[in-house]
């Protein structure tokens, strides 16, 4: 595990991050500034359940644009050399695909920025995402109160009526997104970490009102009225 995650630093250290600063990955649309790597200081991220998927690094980088400075409080995804979980490879190429491809057309508004969502060209299958820590956000590994598990179920609801728009509106560019993604299957493993997650969730939907029977059964108009009511 130790020599994993040294590897995982000083590849992360030495050649991704670089290799972004090269091919100007931080810049914005349009920049001719100068740009050059300053400084890279990386962590493993703990208490993550879901690490045998993937290693995550906590990364603090800085920058020079023509000179100034600028911090970047970056989250670092890695598909591990050798997996330990068995969709590995599949959980993180869908997900490399929902960066690199879709989220660009969910038009999602709270969302960390993504600076880098490739399998291979970078030497290792790699995502590397803002911090949203550096925003005011906090990582929380405890249970969530009544308030914040509403939240976040109204926030999963408003991503998935959105892909259900676009399965609507434009068919086959989610027909062409859809068959791109690699089939996964529902492991001992996953079904261990949902099955601590979802009782809670499901106690709370089953605490809710029950829908107009008109409309329970179409999730297409009701993802639509969702979205127009926000």
């Amino acid at each position: 595990m130790r020599n994993r995650q040294e590897d995982s630093i000083k590849f992360i250290k030495e050649e991704l991050i670089a290799e972004m600063v090269h091919d100007r990955c931080f810049c914005e649309a349009g920049s001719r500034e100068f740009v050059e790597l300053e400084s890279v200081c990386v962590e493993p991220l703990q208490k993550l359940e879901i690490s045998t998927v993937c290693e995550f690094y906590q990364v603090d980088a800085i920058i020079r644009f023509s000179g100034e400075e600028k911090n970047f409080s970056l989250i670092v995804k890695l598909l591990p050399v050798v997996p330990q979980h068995e969709n590995a490879y599949e959980l993180f190429q869908n997900e490399e695909l929902f960066y690199s491809k879709i989220s660009m057309k969910y038009d999602i508004e709270i969302s960390p920025r993504c600076y880098l969502s490739d399998m291979g060209r970078y030497g290792r299958p790699a995502i590397v995402l803002e911090n949203l820590e550096a925003r005011g956000y906090q990582r929380v590994y405890g249970k969530l109160d009544n308030d914040l598990l509403e939240l976040c179920l109204k926030r999963i609801g408003k991503f998935h009526a959105r892909g259900l728009r676009l399965k609507t509106e434009k068919f086959n560019l989610f027909r062409e997104f859809f068959a791109k993604f690699l089939e996964t299957l529902f492991t001992d493993q996953n079904s261990l970490i949902f099955s601590r997650k979802h009782s809670r969730v499901l106690e709370y939907l089953k605490s809710l009102p029950e829908s107009d029977p008109a409309r329970k059964h179409d999730p297409v108009n009701k993802s639509q009225d969702y979205e127009e009511n926000q």
